[in-house]
């Protein structure tokens, strides 16, 4: 590494920064704290970009890992990237549609939605053994019991967090990519009972 430049920050804590190293050109480094109450998304974020297909539009991770106590993700950084603007009649909505559209349908090129199955009965189920008063428990715990596999697996774009800071554009013609941590592919039935 030749230089280290502190980097566009977006909501999330930790550290984030442009990695000049010789020969190689620069990285985009990402990184927090094993410890930190906030490692949880970045831990998901991880095992979204290695199920990513190579048809994805998003900057790929070259190293990821966990060293001195921190996790740490490692990106190609995109020379003249920015957030798209979204604002109405902006030059940059074609290439973000067409990013976008990319992202579903046959073939899945997304990781899929069921990879936080395991995670999202963990907690249902530990919501559930508090035994909070009122009818709606019962049918809390019939839906937990019919979750499965098969009914989320599907070829729909669900994106939990897609705003402008997490959709990046490096020319008016063409959107480089989404930061597709929160990208996965499921059922249409999901993003309805998510809102």
């Amino acid at each position: 590494m030749v230089k280290a430049e502190s980097a566009e920050r977006g909501i999330m804590p930790g550290v984030a920064a442009r990695l000049h190293t010789e020969g190689r050109g620069s990285v985009f480094l990402k990184g927090i704290p094993a410890n930190d109450h906030a490692v949880r998304p970045y831990r998901r974020e991880r095992a979204a970009n290695l199920a990513l297909a190579p048809s994805v539009p998003a900057p790929r991770m070259l190293w990821s890992g966990e060293c001195g106590g921190w996790v740490l993700l490692v990106f190609e950084f995109i020379d003249g990237a920015r957030s798209a603007d979204l604002s109405p009649a902006s030059p940059d909505l074609p290439g973000v549609l067409d990013a976008l559209s990319r992202l579903g349908g046959t073939g899945g090129a997304l990781p899929s939605v069921t990879m936080n199955l395991e995670m999202l009965q963990e907690r249902a189920t530990a919501l559930l053994a508090k035994k909070l008063d009122g009818p709606q428990w019962g049918v809390y715990a019939e839906a937990i019991a019919a979750l499965s596999v098969e009914s989320l697996t599907g070829e729909i774009l669900l994106h939990y967090d897609l705003h402008a800071g997490n959709l990046l554009t490096a020319s008016q013609e063409t959107a480089r990519g989404f930061r597709a941590k929160a990208a996965r592919a499921g059922r249409t039935w999901v993003t309805h009972r998510a809102r």
